[in-house]
């Protein structure tokens, strides 16, 4: 494991060289409270964190690829250029009560292959940051933002492959605006209130999402099964594309009353 030197770092502190020192030991970081430490390019991969609390803490370029964090909390906290990719959040808190709440901002972030499960990241900034192959599992999103965030990958010249899972997560008034999700599973989201204009969902597993006045202008559903899921706020003239979408007869009484077109038993014979 590489550990950079307090030397070679922006700066040193006797607080973040003993936690380095137990990443370096494989030794788990446990109970840790802090505040303002410069974790400013220091490498932590591997590392576990148990029920730790940062505040006000700045990982700039921080390494954290392959970390595990469990109920930890971040408070005003911000990561940027960091590396986390295949990192795991178990039970983790992103977000500081108060009003109003304050989330976490992630920018220019490697967050690849990245799991999160049961973690609150409510008013969270995803910006210009690779979510390739993401994983959110039961996770509270409300309010977060996510801009010019990138769910695809390069594999060769002409491959690029788009992958990236959230299922059971809560969207209420997210911002997921132009977002490209072709192909992706968000089965059982909350979408009530969200902006998901100009979203690409093409071929996307929807299933038992609500879209409870969502807004949809330019949202592409072409192909996406959304067999189960509350289409209230979809009107199909102002979709993207909705060609061989998959719905329910009940589904499709409902978007046709949005149309306002009235539907009539066929006359007795």
């Amino acid at each position: 494991m590489k550990i950079i030197p307090p030397a070679t770092r922006t700066e040193s502190h006797p607080m973040l060289d003993d936690i380095l020192a137990r990443i370096a030991d494989h030794k788990p970081v446990a109970n840790l409270t802090c505040t303002d430490l410069p974790w400013s390019d220091a490498a932590c991969e591997d590392a576990s964190f148990i029920d730790c609390t940062f505040t006000d803490s700045h990982f700039s370029a921080t390494d954290f690829t392959g970390a595990r964090f469990e109920r930890c909390q971040f408070h005003r906290c911000r990561f940027s250029r960091t590396i986390l990719r295949d990192a795991t959040f178990e039970d983790c808190r992103f977000t500081l009560p108060g009003n109003p709440p304050t989330g976490t901002g992630f920018a220019i972030a490697d967050l690849r292959n990245a799991r999160f499960r049961r973690c609150d990241l409510a008013f969270a900034i995803f910006e210009r940051s690779d979510l390739h192959a993401i994983e959110m599992h039961g996770c509270t999103l409300r309010g977060a933002r996510f801009h010019q965030v990138d769910f695809s990958h390069a594999f060769a010249r002409k491959t690029i492959v788009t992958r990236a899972v959230f299922n059971d997560c809560n969207f209420e008034f997210a911002l997921l605006a132009d977002a490209k999700l072709p192909l992706c599973d968000l089965a059982r989201c909350r979408f009530r209130e969200a902006d998901l204009g100009g979203v690409d969902f093409t071929h996307a597993i929807l299933t038992a999402c609500d879209f409870t006045e969502a807004l949809t202008p330019g949202l592409a559903l072409a192909g996406a099964d959304l067999r189960g899921s509350e289409l209230g706020a979809i009107n199909l003239l102002t979709l993207a594309s909705f060609a061989r979408m998959k719905i329910t007869q009940s589904q499709g009484d409902t978007l046709l009353q949005t149309l306002r077109i009235e539907l009539h038993p066929e006359p007795a014979a």
